[in-house]
């Protein structure tokens, strides 16, 4: 009984475990996974932002040159349709501008850049102005076209390169972030669910391997009970269909007889002997099973303890002898003769 409590204590542990840790572990990588992909769609929203920034930035640079191009052709033909570009760009690169300074506000280093650019734009523009009120009062062009001093200009198209440059290593470090952290964290999982399973695994078949055992000694001493159980009735079941064959026979002959016959077909017996204490106290076969004609024309009588047969009636003890010679003995059956191996000397 304890060993049965004891062992099912340790099969329901280890149900409970083999449940509860494989559910633990698919809700921990459940969680570890929504997490990465939230982490990757944060990133990606950074990402995206970056792109954003520069998109806008290079339509900033666009206006700054088309503001360029439009008046260095109006300086040059004098015309006011061809200060359009001009005109357009400067209406628009002031809330352009604005909308930039939305996107980097958390970036001071990219913001204090948009305002050094935005500095240089006023100043270029003050400086284009005058161009404009230039060639408007001379109506001549000027000899040798100079857009609002050149390195103006250019300090514009530096500023806005180092911007775009900071920009673009931003995006560069945070897809490289983002790779990182999705193998680290793939890696990690795959390390971490690959020794729980091995862990669980190798556990879980050193117990059952402990209740297969312990099932399979069960079953053996069940099987030997089961045998032994039918060995009894098989046992009880011979007594009793001896006990009604022998009863009400004549005489010791006679019971003899039909006790060998009975033994012959139920033990498999192929010859058998019965012996019978005589009055003068000697031991006299009085039937036989299978004898041949020889044997059983002999008349055979044993004293206690001459032979084997009085040697077991002398010591009230049965006794079975193997390997018997093919001499010793001779069972005739019918078409020939054969010698058995074995013999049981029983006492009753």
């Amino acid at each position: 009984m304890n060993s049965a409590a004891v062992d099912e204590h340790a099969f329901r542990r280890m149900l409970t475990r083999n449940l509860v840790l494989p559910i633990g572990s698919g809700v921990l990588g459940t969680g570890l996974f929504i997490a990465l992909v939230a982490y990757l769609l944060y990133v990606l929203s950074w990402v995206e932002h970056t792109d954003q920034v520069i998109a806008q930035t290079n339509e900033g640079f666009r206006l700054t040159i088309d503001q360029q191009a439009g008046l260095r052709g109006y300086l040059i033909a004098g015309e006011a349709e061809v200060l359009a570009p001009y005109e357009e760009a400067r209406a628009r690169i002031g809330v352009h501008m604005q909308g930039l300074r939305e996107l980097v506000k958390d970036n001071p280093a990219q913001l204090e850049r948009l305002r050094d650019i935005e500095s240089l734009q006023q100043r270029w523009a003050l400086a284009a102005a005058q161009l404009i009120e230039q060639r408007q009062a001379t109506n001549a062009p000027p000899a040798t076209v100079k857009v609002a001093g050149g390195s103006l200009m250019d300090s514009i198209r530096k500023k806005f390169g180092e911007f775009i440059t900071t920009e673009q290593e931003l995006r560069h470090e945070r897809n490289e972030r983002a790779s990182f952290t999705a193998i680290l964290t793939i890696s990690l999982y795959a390390i971490f669910n690959l020794s729980f399973s091995g862990i669980l695994a190798f556990f879980g078949r050193r117990e059952l391997t402990g209740l297969s055992s312990f099932y399979g000694s069960l079953l053996h001493q069940q099987e030997l009970a089961a045998e032994a159980l039918a060995q009894q009735a098989w046992r009880r079941d011979g007594q009793s269909q001896l006990a009604e064959r022998i009863l009400g026979q004549p005489n010791t002959a006679s019971i003899g007889l039909t006790a060998l016959n009975f033994l012959g077909h139920y033990l498999d017996m192929v010859v058998g002997a019965f012996y019978v204490r005589q009055d003068h106290g000697e031991l006299e076969r009085v039937a036989d099973y299978g004898f041949d004609a020889e044997q059983q024309a002999q008349t055979q009588t044993f004293s206690d303890g001459t032979g084997l047969v009085g040697q077991v009636a002398l010591e009230r003890r049965g006794r079975v002898v193997a390997g018997l010679n093919t001499g010793y003995l001779k069972v005739n059956s019918g078409p020939g003769h054969d010698a058995p191996l074995s013999l049981l000397l029983k006492p009753i």
